[in-house]
């Protein structure tokens, strides 16, 4: 399979995402696990799409390796509030990135706006 062809669900190795994983940072919820295990799997997989993890600190055991599989962002924030990180600090730094194809908000809301 070539990195132009269609993965599964039409996933192509070309395709550009960001990944909230903020998620990944606590004690691990059955969100957390889901995107861990998925990334694990990505990160062992030839045909891979370009991701990149957003995060607002370091990711939490068991996930601390997920870090450094691919490109991170990390994003810090005063307060503990996760909606106010993602349409304050998060919006603002995705400005700054190149757009993306695919926006992974596995914490069921997205920031307003974004550039993808």
């Amino acid at each position: 399979m070539s990195p132009e062809s269609p993965g599964h669900f039409g996933i192509t190795a070309k395709m550009r995402w960001w990944i909230e994983a903020a998620v990944l940072e606590g004690k691990p919820t059955g969100v957390a696990r889901f995107l861990g295990n998925v990334l694990r799997v990505w990160s062992s997989s030839s045909q891979q799409p370009a991701i990149e993890l957003l995060f607002r600190s370091k990711p939490a055991h068991p996930w601390t390796d997920l870090a450094s599989a691919f490109p991170s962002h990390f994003i810090p924030f005063r307060f503990e509030s996760y909606l106010l990180w993602q349409q304050g600090p998060l919006r603002r730094r995705l400005r700054q990135l190149q757009p993306a194809d695919v926006y992974l908000g596995p914490n069921y809301s997205l920031p307003i706006g974004l550039p993808c």
